[in-house]
Formats: structure tokens, sequence, C-alpha cells
């Protein structure tokens, strides 16, 4: 099982949520069956040379999901019963009576339904078209945690740059990209890339923290990044929040003085800037992991564009 699975740490979705949708993939397709035995993590971790970390979280979002069940002292095994092509017909009659019996219990009367029923499936059967949506950011470790958020938009079809990038080959946000999503201070050089300024879509960022008592604890504090422009935002949000010490930055490629500090404080997915030697080191650490994503303004006001501008598209 564990070969077979092919992680790329350059591309913009994270590597847990990489391994879970290829397993997830295997047990929907009757590759993995029902009630079989899966890898421990630690096993699959050493064989897909990841830290047990990211492992972990990929089974948690299966389990979650509901493909597979975690057994205390037995393992962890597929859950989910996919449904062969012979009792497909039976199945959806069984997933329409249940739906008919919701809506009987909400005095939604046999006519309605149908009514209400034929107009969801007018709706599916619209161009199935999103909005494209370029979010330009400072450095990989914003990129990732940003455009992950924006992707939980509906209708949104996000493409992923770094300010480098967008610098280098400006044809990157060209004139097919409806909404540039960016943050902070590179959103001026943005604006000077294109002529259209209306796309221009600058979040306020903000982080959030697994544990942000401790990791504004007194003591000394690291922090370990790809790059300065995470350090230098990350400690700005810092200091608007009451934090005046200033935590020792790391590179990934040496974090042989960690053990000096008190705390540790890593982007969430630190598995995809460094090698797996690193993120296993960085993990013994027990790290406060940090994401940056827009605040909650923010995301309302672009997802009430985005909205707009599907409702624009599909008239």
């Amino acid at each position: 099982m564990p070969g077979k699975y092919h992680i790329d740490p350059s591309i913009n979705v994270p590597i847990y949520r990489q391994l879970s949708d290829a397993i997830a993939a295997d047990i929907k397709n009757g590759t993995r069956a029902y009630g079989e035995k899966l890898p421990t993590v630690q096993d699959l971790a050493r064989a897909l040379s990841l830290a047990k970390g990211t492992v972990k979280r990929c089974y948690d979002q299966l389990e979650q999901e509901g493909y597979i069940e975690k057994t205390q002292g037995s393992g962890t095994f597929v859950k989910y019963r996919s449904t062969d092509k012979g009792s497909r017909k039976a199945a959806a009659l069984a997933a329409i009576d249940e739906m008919l019996e919701k809506l009987e219990k909400l005095n939604i009367s046999n006519s309605e339904a149908s009514i209400f029923i034929d107009l969801k499936m007018k709706e599916r059967h619209l161009p199935d078209e999103g909005i494209k949506v370029a979010v330009v950011a400072s450095c990989r470790e914003i990129l990732s945690s940003l455009s992950e958020s924006v992707r939980e938009i509906e209708g949104a079809d996000v493409f992923s740059y770094t300010l480098a990038e967008v610098l280098r080959y400006t044809y990157k946000i060209g004139s097919d990209t409806d909404i540039i999503v960016t943050h902070g201070e590179i959103s001026g050089k943005v604006s000077e890339l294109i002529p259209d300024k209306k796309k221009l879509f600058c979040a306020e960022l903000t982080f959030s923290f697994e544990n942000f008592a401790e990791a504004v604890k007194p003591g000394k504090t690291a922090v370990v990044c790809e790059s300065a422009e995470f350090f230098e935002t990350l400690i700005g949000f810092l200091s608007e929040n009451g934090f005046s010490a200033i935590p020792t930055r790391f590179d990934f490629m040496d974090v042989g003085g960690l053990c000096e500090f008190s705390r540790v404080i890593v982007p969430q997915d630190h598995e995809r800037f460094c090698t797996h030697e690193t993120a296993n080191a960085i993990e013994s650490k027990r790290p406060i992991k940090v994401k940056a994503h827009p605040d909650k303004g923010s995301l309302r006001y672009l997802r009430e564009r985005i909205q707009k501008e599907l409702n624009e598209k599909h008239r």
C-alpha cells in the first residue's frame, strides 16, 4: 500500500490532504476493501518518508470523514463500504426514501417536494464554472494556509502563486483571472501588475495558534520557518497582541540549537518545507503550530464577492 502513493511537496495542497485524498480514492473504488487493516502511523510515515504527525493528521481526517475507524489495541481499519454496481438502484431508492421521510417531517407535501427537487436538479445543470481566484502571498508559508482558506469558499477555483512568481511571470494573473487575493504591503506591488484594479482583493491577515496562551508565555521562544517574510509578519501580529519578547528565528536547514528553547513555533504545514529528518526533530519538541489566514471580516467580504460574481456568471 504505502509505496504507491505519490506526494508532491511543491504543490499548494497540504501533504496530509494529498495522502488522505489518495487513500480515500482507493477506499471508494474498492482497492481497499471494507474491514481491511491499514498500516500503522509509524510504518506508513517510514515508508513514505513523512513525519509521523503528518500521517496521524491524515488518519484523523479520514476517520472524521467516515472512511476508517481506529480500534484501541487492534489498529486502523477501512470503515467505508463501497456500493457495487448491482446495488446502485437499491441504494438510490433507499436514499430517496430517506430524503422524502425527512421532508414529510417538515410538513412538505409530495407536490411541494416534487417542485423543490426539480428546482435543485435544474440548479445542478448550470454550467460547472467557478470563479477563478488567484492567491498571491509574500512567501510559501502564508500562501499555503491562505490558499487553503480561500479553497473552502464555494465556487472558488483557486490558483496559488508567491509574489516572486508573479513578478517573474506576470501572465499568471492574466485577464482570465476573476479575483486576485493578496495581503498587506505586497498588494501595492501586485496592483502595479494588473490593468483592472477592481480585481484586487486585499485580505487582512490574522494568525491562529494551536495554543496561543502557551505561545506567549515567558521564556525563550524559537520560530522555525522558511522565509523572513513569514517571521516578520508573525512578529508583527505577536507585538500587536502584547507579546514583547522577540523570538529567535531558525531556518529549516539548521535546527540544531532548538534544545535551548522553551517552546518552538512552526507554520501549520511545516512538513512541506523541510526534510523528513528535520520534521521529526521539530515534532520531538512538541511545536506550537500557527496558521496565517484572512480575518473574519475579510473572509466574509470575499465570500460575498465570489457569490456575487457566480450569480452574474450564471445569469
